[in-house]
Parts: C-alpha cells; sequence; structure tokens
C-alpha cells in the first residue's frame, strides 16, 4: 500500500470529524456572533481584571448571563482569547 494514500486518508479523516465537531458546535449555538460578543467581553475584561483566571470568570459570566451553555461559552472564550492574541501581536 502506498504510504502517501493512507496519509491522505487520514488527514480526510480528520477533516470530517473536525467538520462534524464544528457543526455539532455550531447547532449548540456557537455562532460567529456569538465569538464577537465574546471577544468584546474579553477586550473589557483585560482592561478591567489583573488575572487571567479573574478575566475569565467574567467573560464566562457574561456568556452565561445570555442563557449560553457553559461548554459553548467555553469555547466561544477561547476562540475569543485567540482572535484578540492575533490582533494584538504584529
Amino acid at each position: 500500500m502506498n504510504p502517501f494514500r493512507a496519509i491522505g486518508r487520514v488527514f480526510g479523516r480528520v477533516g470530517r470529524v473536525i467538520r462534524t465537531a464544528l457543526r455539532f458546535a455550531e447547532s449548540r449555538g456557537l455562532t460567529d456572533e456569538l465569538v464577537d460578543l465574546a471577544l468584546k467581553h474579553v477586550v473589557k475584561a483585560q482592561e478591567s481584571f489583573d488575572t487571567n483566571e479573574g478575566r475569565r470568570a467574567y467573560v464566562l459570566s457574561q456568556l452565561r448571563g445570555y442563557g449560553v451553555p457553559e461548554s459553548i461559552a467555553r469555547l466561544a472564550l477561547e476562540l475569543a482569547v485567540s482572535a484578540y492574541k492575533k490582533q494584538v501581536q504584529p
């Protein structure tokens, strides 16, 4: 068996798993609008709190206040933090 074909199949399966996970998260409420909202709260928390724990707790409590499930709020927070870091770093 060709090793490149086997590697290609593995990457194809991984891609399908990731697509399935993202579709599931989106069906549970993880949308671009939610990530944008989380990003706004991340920026506000960055200015208001000194510790990462305080910032994280603030953003999660804000998102939970909108009725977002905790698991989806945590995913949105991680995506928002990643986006924030990309904005801050040159």
